[in-house]
């Protein structure tokens, strides 16, 4: 493809891009611009964001053919794959393949990916000291992992990778540091770092017919807190059939898989199961942690004690069950990740997206959880971490240019929302997303390990867990800052 044509079909992209841009607000980072504009066609432009402007300032260079090699792990729940073979009219792949086109002709170079459901495979080529692929593309747990275990370039030591530009998220890379240092980069690139994002839909019919206030107001006003959810999921919650058992037959306030209601609720009241200390370590705080210990409390109280919560053994962010209940009015929130979005798209009845609320009225903005995402790494065995380094920038910057709007303002907004209002709350949550490394890097220990089972069976008894969740927790995260003290 010749520059001329590339240029002609990158505008093309843009306008429709920004035809699907309908007043959608400005994003600290670089999400949206909020005028409907398309950006500039040059390559090392993105999308402004209110008044930014980003570009990647690489130099000139030609990598004279130079394989690009990725390696992703790919699954059913996230957009794991970074390339796509060929146009085909849908607005998101389209955009891929223009984001790899355009940095494949500025740099002279060709991509190639290996997929697989496992990054064994990747990691056995370092081990091997092989230089297989440029960039690993894995679970953010084994990819911590990595890193501990010495396989995996500092981002220091990629000199041509600035995350102080507008296309990486500050926020989620400093959740991620350790020991001061930083392995990961979650920028515009990585599209699974939206898929893995909760939120809360709701049915607009239901709110309606309950004359509830709406809930975006509520959102906007600094009103959607704890209290506030809890007395509309339990004025909606009801008995349909009138056979005094509870079932999928009957409506409820909040339908949600077990393990994915205390995180959720946790992380929107501002609290973490694990936090850090000044010199940026692990420390399980929770025992300690008064608020978190009283939030714990609150979320059983609105979903246990009002019957809110439709009690249910799903493991999966898509259970058909959960789904179809939702979309048949059976439910008046339903928790839901980005990604899953698109399987509500026949829904009849309308459908709204806010955030998870906050703790109270004091707490100042609306956080939302991040499922962990798939995370970037660079091994140690390649060879030219200039070259790695500017491409991975670049596509960076090309992402936000042209993958994530088509992402943000047309997949999501477009396809499948209804209102313009949904188009605000979306830059409230993925400006303000969270790790927490109880849910993400060390799920099985404390999520999948403690709190999924807990929530499930009603059990409150957290203290009386302390001790042995202490134990496990320390023993992990002292084995984790000694391995990373020791690869520093």
């Amino acid at each position: 493809m010749n520059k001329t044509a590339l240029k002609f079909i990158s505008a093309i992209l843009l306008a429709a891009i920004a035809a699907g841009c309908v007043a959608c607000g400005s994003s600290e980072s670089g999400l949206s611009t909020n005028d409907g504009t398309s950006a500039p066609s040059d390559s090392s432009a993105v999308e402004s964001a209110g008044e930014k402007s980003y570009t990647d300032d690489l130099p000139d260079a030609d990598f004279e053919g130079y394989e690009f090699r990725i390696f992703s792990r790919v699954q059913a729940w996230y957009h794991g794959e970074w390339l796509t073979e060929e146009q085909n009219g849908d607005i998101l792949n389209d955009a891929i393949y223009l984001r790899n086109t355009t940095v494949s002709e500025r740099f002279n170079i060709t991509f190639s990916e290996m997929t697989a459901n496992n990054t064994d495979t990747a990691r056995n080529t370092i081990l091997a000291g092989d230089d297989a692929f440029d960039v690993i593309n894995a679970r953010c747990s084994h990819a911590w992992t990595y890193a501990g275990e010495g396989l995996l370039y500092s981002v220091r030591d990629l000199p041509y990778i600035d995350l102080s530009k507008g296309y990486w998220d500050e926020s989620l890379n400093e959740c991620l540091t350790i020991c001061g240092n930083k392995y990961f980069a979650v920028g515009a690139n990585n599209l699974t770092g939206y898929d893995y994002t909760h939120a809360l839909v709701f049915n607009k019919q239901l709110a309606e017919d309950y004359q509830l206030r709406s809930p975006y107001e509520l959102v906007k006003n600094g009103e959607w807190t704890f209290d506030t959810y809890s007395d509309m999921v339990k004025n909606v919650t009801s008995d349909v059939n009138g056979d005094s058992v509870m079932n999928e037959e009957d409506t409820y306030g909040f339908l949600s898989q077990a393990k994915a209601v205390l995180p959720g609720f946790w992380i929107s009241a501002g609290v973490l199961s694990v936090n850090k200390n000044n010199d940026d370590e692990p420390v399980f705080t929770m025992p300690n942690d008064s608020k978190f210990i009283n939030v714990f409390e609150k979320i059983y109280q609105m979903t246990w004690d009002n019957d809110s919560w439709y009690v249910n053994n799903s493991v999966t962010n898509n259970d058909s069950l959960l789904s179809n209940m939702f979309q048949s009015g059976k439910g008046l929130f339903m928790d839901m990740t980005f990604f899953f979005i698109e399987s509500l798209r026949e829904m009849e009845a309308d459908f709204g997206i806010i955030p998870y609320p906050k703790y109270d009225e004091s707490q100042q903005e609306y956080y939302s959880r991040i499922e962990g995402c798939e995370l970037s790494c660079v091994p140690v065995t390649i060879s030219d971490p200039e070259c790695t380094s500017m491409i991975i920038e670049a596509l960076a910057c090309e992402s936000a240019r042209l993958v994530q709007p088509a992402y943000y303002d047309v997949s999501l907004i477009t396809k499948y929302t209804r209102d313009e209002e949904s188009m605000e709350m979306l830059d409230i949550i993925f400006n303000h997303r969270v790790f927490d490394l109880g849910d993400t890097i060390w799920c099985d220990q404390l999520r999948d390990g403690v709190f999924k089972g807990m929530f499930l069976n009603n059990d409150r008894a957290i203290s009386s867990k302390f001790a042995s969740m202490e134990s496990v927790m320390n023993e992990q995260i002292e084995s984790t800052i000694e391995a990373f003290r020791s690869v520093n």
